[in-house]
């Protein structure tokens, strides 16, 4: 699978509706990949996370996680779900909401991507 055009990503991102099965995949990614992360951390992740303190390390690590998941199913549709995933996790953490808002989630997703 190529990297989706910013049309493509949209277009999958405005189908999303309370019952579509996209966003039961997006939330069972997020609760998935909230699991898997905790042992991975460090104690000093553990508290950047806790005291919403940004941790870049923790994002890539996230990201990660996240490109197992989309790698599993190389789909646009999945792609979305594994970003939206990551993205919620990383407002969560008190770390901003850049990657939900303009081109943020668009962005992530070429990171997930690329597994950077």
């Amino acid at each position: 699978m190529t990297f989706p055009t910013k049309e493509e990503f949209t277009t999958v991102s405005r189908s999303i509706t309370p019952v579509s099965p996209l966003l039961q995949t997006a939330i069972s990614y997020k609760s998935s990949i909230q699991r898997e992360i905790i042992p991975l951390l460090t104690t000093d992740q553990m508290m950047d996370v806790k005291y919403s303190r940004k941790n870049e390390d923790v994002v890539r690590m996230l990201i990660h996680l996240g490109y197992r998941k989309f790698s599993a199913n190389p789909s646009t549709e999945n792609l979305y779900c594994v970003s939206i995933a990551v993205a919620t996790i990383i407002k969560e953490y008190e770390w901003g909401i850049e990657y939900l808002i303009g081109d943020g989630l668009y962005k992530l997703a070429k990171r997930v991507y690329d597994n950077y």
